[in-house]
């Protein structure tokens, strides 16, 4: 949908919820931030197959790479928060936010 709407907001929730229960069931943010790009790398292998995509390509970097790399960022900054947060609080690493 942000790509079809060009609307960021959607995807950058999307990857703040998902860095959040991530964080809680003990994923690293490296490995959220890795399953991101390699969707960009699927929907990119099966938009290169597709003949009505033909001669898109910057748009297709223009939106659904900005899409995955402000994703990233958003998972990132989750994970700091999340990080800041239990430090703050003295919790370990990983824990849930409450």
């Amino acid at each position: 949908n942000t790509v079809r709407t060009r609307d960021p907001s959607i995807f950058i929730t999307f990857c703040h919820d998902l860095a959040q229960r991530r964080c809680a069931q003990g994923f690293l943010a490296s490995e959220v931030t890795t399953r991101l790009r390699l969707l960009d790398e699927c929907c990119r292998r099966v938009l290169s197959q597709d003949e009505e995509a033909e001669g898109l390509e910057a748009e297709i970097e223009a939106q659904l790479g900005m899409a995955i790399l402000i994703g990233c960022d958003q998972v990132e900054e989750t994970y700091e928060a999340h990080r800041s947060a239990a430090v703050g609080f003295g919790a370990r690493i990983g824990a849930p936010l409450v």
